[in-house]
């Protein structure tokens, strides 16, 4: 987890300040998945990157819309402005 910090702590370096200040967290899964059925969006899969930090897709297939939500160290999971978007293709079309 402190590699999956110093990479998250990399990236929000890099990333510029407006973008940084929309990133949204919650405290916990539980709430993350409340805010997700809230905006029509059913959990698609989960997955762990390299680094062993845990990431969430959700998605809604009718309004074509995803977000992925992301793990911190301290247990809170957030998304922002780059892990929301709108779906192109999906399953077998792509």
């Amino acid at each position: 987890m402190f590699r999956a910090a110093l990479v998250l702590s990399g990236l929000l370096l890099a990333t510029p300040a407006v973008a940084q200040s929309q990133i949204s967290c919650v405290e916990n899964e539980q709430t993350m998945r409340k805010a997700a059925a809230n905006a029509g969006e059913s959990l698609q899969w989960v997955g762990v990157n390299v680094l062993r930090q845990l990431f969430w897709f959700y998605a809604n297939y009718t309004k074509q819309t995803y977000t992925v939500w992301f793990a911190l160290p301290d247990g809170k999971v957030c998304t922002g402005p780059g892990y929301i978007g709108h779906i192109l293709k999906a399953g077998e079309s792509v």
